[in-house]
This record gives C-alpha cells, structure tokens and sequence, in this order.
C-alpha cells in the first residue's frame, strides 16, 4: 500500500497530468477542496521528489502548511484564440510580431471564470462539453481537470 501512494505521489495522472502538472492524488485532494504542497508551490515531478525534504524544516513547513482551498468548477467550456500582427517598418529593417491570446471560459450557470493558458494546456483541454476543473483563487491558476465528476 505504501508503494503504491510513493508511485502515484510522483507519477502524473493521464495526459492532461503532464499537461497541467498533478498526479491521483492532487486530484483527490483537489475533489476534497484543498491544494498539495506541489500544487501550492507549483513544483514540477522532479522537485517534488528530490526538494520535498526541505518541506519537513519548520518554517518552511508551517508558511506551507497553511490551508489554502481549491475552488471546484463544473460547466461548459469555451475556447477562445486570438492573435494580432504588430509590426513596425524602418528604413534599414522591418519588424513584425504576432501576439496570441488563448483563453479558456467555464461556464457554470452562475458564474463564468475565464483563464489564460500556454499552447500546450489550450491544445490538451478536451472538446467534451463539460468538464470539472479545479483552480487557486488566490492565484487564479488551474490545478486539475477532468471530466464532470460525481461524488454520489
């Protein structure tokens, strides 16, 4: 029993785990509403297996121990992308750049929550018609997301 918490502990959970960076058991803590001290600290599988030691030292421990909750939203998604040329010409050299925006709406029925993300998480985000994602408020940033989830 104890292998099997260490392996899912450092191993991330399908593909939108390597995408959005969380393993089984961030999920269930994130179904339970909290964050992990990987996710709070935004730690990659590699830190969290060889720097988690610093996490026992107590200051560190208590500024990380406490309690911080993760927000659970379940709707429809909305994918949105944008992009805009600037450019800027002068006699010797032409300059142009081409800025993107992909953002990603949830909505749930009372409140829409809207997030921007890189290529790699608007591209993984799955074309179902909802989905459950959990997210920091304190930071507004995605921690997990997986299709509707039932706790019945």
């Amino acid at each position: 029993m104890t292998k099997k918490k260490k392996r899912n502990q450092y191993q991330h959970y399908g593909n939108l785990g390597k995408v959005f960076n969380f393993t089984r058991d961030d999920l269930n803590a994130n179904r339970q509403g909290f964050i992990t001290v990987g996710q709070k600290l935004g730690l990659n599988m590699f830190d969290r297996k060889y720097i988690m030691w610093i996490y026992q030292f107590y200051p560190f421990k208590w500024w990380v121990s406490k309690h911080r909750k993760a927000v659970k939203v379940t709707g429809k998604i909305r994918k949105q992308y944008s992009n805009r040329i600037i450019s800027s010409g002068g006699n010797d050299t032409d300059y142009a750049m081409v800025l993107e925006k992909r953002q990603l709406s949830i909505d749930s029925g009372n409140k829409v929550v809207s997030f921007l993300l890189p290529i790699k998480q608007y591209n993984a985000i799955p074309e179902l018609p909802n989905v459950t994602l959990y997210y920091d408020p304190d930071e507004h940033r995605i921690l997990s997301v997986e299709p509707p989830y039932d706790q019945s």
